[in-house]
This record gives structure tokens, C-alpha cells and sequence, in this order.
């Protein structure tokens, strides 16, 4: 029934919030912030307008027509449809891991999208009822899931001083999100070029040690060796001892390896990244 597509959408992005695809997270609720704020404007009618004599706060009567916007929304939901189907196409066609997994994905970011829009869909429709998806958000996450664990192969590699707990790190980031990392000298569909080093930094404090962190990735197809998308950070942690500030960089650097960068890192697979 209609109540319980509703709840599943909403389960599919709490559990996407809560962080089980971290690197998802972030592009999804941008993108709902964003598809928000567009459809907010549309539509919309001010009837009366009134600005308080005292404070001159404006005050503003908005209306809403419900047929234009019911329009307006089955038009959006039926082109991000398309686009569905389209990107599962694609998935089904490409014969090489990244591509099929760029698809998926794409796929997921458009049933994210249509989904705002079929809420509103479902308010302003006098029938209270919205369209139904060509996939639901959770067939297609546990197809995403199950060919991020049984199919894409990823392998870490890492140099510098650091790049034992380095590779460690990224290493057990990469299982949470759900990948199946390659061991040893296993072929690989991606690979992850890392490079950390901590040194201490001379700031002339006579209190505190300090020492600066590096990190930079590399994202690489394993097919054909090229780089397909880089990230780093770097940063600087200080403590009365340089042994202790030492250990609070390098668990600085490895958990900004296995968060923020690599999740900037992966952008690429949804083609977010900045040009």
C-alpha cells in the first residue's frame, strides 16, 4: 500500500544516513537539501502581501495551485524514471566492474531525488497517493551491496613512513562501506594508492611539540592503470611530548584517510567530483 512505500523510502535514507555507505551519505543529502530548495519555488502564487507598521517585518501569502504543482511533479518523477531505467540499462550492458558499479549508483541518486518529489507528489494530490517507483530504494541498495561485496574487487596499497597502520586503516574503512578488499597480490578492479608521513613542526613553542600529518590517494582503474580520481589532507596535532603528539597525528592521519578523503576520493564513482 501507499503507507508502506512511504516508510521504506524513509528507511532506505536513514539507514544511508546513519552511515552504512559513508561515502554515499554525503552526495544524498546534498542532493535532497538541493532538489528541496529547487521545488520550494515552483508553482507558487503570492495572493496577499502585509508589512507590520511598527517593525516593517513583511508578511507574505502564498498560494499553491494543485493541479500546476501535481503537473509539475509527475513531470519531474517521470524524467528521473527515465533516468532509472536508463542507468539500470547500463548497469545490466557494461561488462566492466566500474562502470556497472557508476551506473548503480547514478540510478540510486536519481530514486533519492524522485523520491522527495513523489512525497510532495502524495501531499498535494488530492488522492494522497504518489507514483510508483520503477525499483525500490531497497532492491536496489542490496543489488549495490551485493555487487560491492561479491563482484568489485579493491586492493590498497600505501608508502612513507606511516604505511602500515595507513593501509590498515583504509583497509578496514573500505569493509565498513562494503567492499571487498583484495589481499596480496589478488587482481584488482580499483586500486588505492596511498602515501602518509608525520614530522615534527618547528613552531617555536616552548610548551608544546607539535607535529604535521600528510595524506594524499590516489584512485587507479586496475585495467587500464590510469588515475581516475586524488585527494589528500594534511593537518598538525600538538601535546606537551612529541611521542604523544606523534600518536595523536598518526590516529589523525588514518582517520582522515579512511573518512573525508576517501570519501572525497570516491566521488568519482558518482561523478561528483569538482572539476
Amino acid at each position: 500500500d501507499n503507507d508502506a512505500k512511504t516508510r521504506e523510502a524513509e528507511k532506505y535514507r536513514q539507514g544511508e544516513a546513519r552511515g552504512k555507505v559513508d561515502v554515499q551519505r554525503t552526495v544524498d543529502i546534498g542532493q535532497i537539501i538541493e532538489v528541496s530548495t529547487q521545488k520550494a519555488l515552483e508553482n507558487v502564487r503570492i495572493a496577499e502581501h502585509w508589512e507590520e507598521p511598527t517593525t516593517h517585518v513583511h508578511y507574505a501569502l502564498a498560494v499553491l495551485s494543485r493541479s500546476q504543482a501535481a503537473g509539475s511533479l509527475t513531470e519531474k518523477i517521470q524524467g528521473l524514471d527515465r533516468s532509472i531505467r536508463e542507468a539500470l540499462q547500463q548497469a545490466e550492458a557494461a561488462s566492466d566492474p566500474l562502470p556497472h558499479l557508476k551506473a548503480l549508483r547514478r540510478a540510486k541518486n536519481s530514486l533519492l531525488s524522485r523520491e522527495v518529489y513523489n512525497a510532495d507528489l502524495r501531499i498535494v494530490h488530492r488522492s494522497g497517493k504518489g507514483i510508483d517507483p520503477p525499483v525500490s530504494p531497497s532492491a536496489l541498495q542490496d543489488k549495490i551491496d551485493r555487487f560491492m561485496s561479491e563482484r568489485l574487487r579493491i586492493s590498497v596499497t600505501a608508502s612513507g613512513p606511516e604505511a602500515g597502520p595507513l593501509q590498515s586503516a583504509l583497509t578496514e574503512g573500505l569493509t565498513r562501506q562494503g567492499f571487498h578488499v583484495s589481499k596480496g597480490d589478488e587482481p584488482a578492479d580499483l586500486l588505492i594508492r596511498a602515501e602518509g608521513d608525520a614530522q615534527e613542526s618547528d613552531l617555536q613553542n616552548p610548551r608544546f611539540k607539535f607535529v604535521r600529518w600528510e595524506v594524499h590517494l590516489d584512485l587507479v582503474d586496475g585495467k587500464s592503470g590510469k588515475v581516475i580520481g586524488s585527494a589528500g589532507q594534511s593537518g598538525r596535532e600538538g601535546h606537551i611530548t612529541l611521542a604523544e603528539a606523534q600518536v595523536r597525528a598518526r590516529h589523525a592521519m588514518q582517520r582522515e584517510a579512511a573518512g573525508p578523503v576517501l570519501e572525497e576520493l570516491f566521488k568519482v564513482i558518482d561523478g561528483t567530483e569538482e572539476q
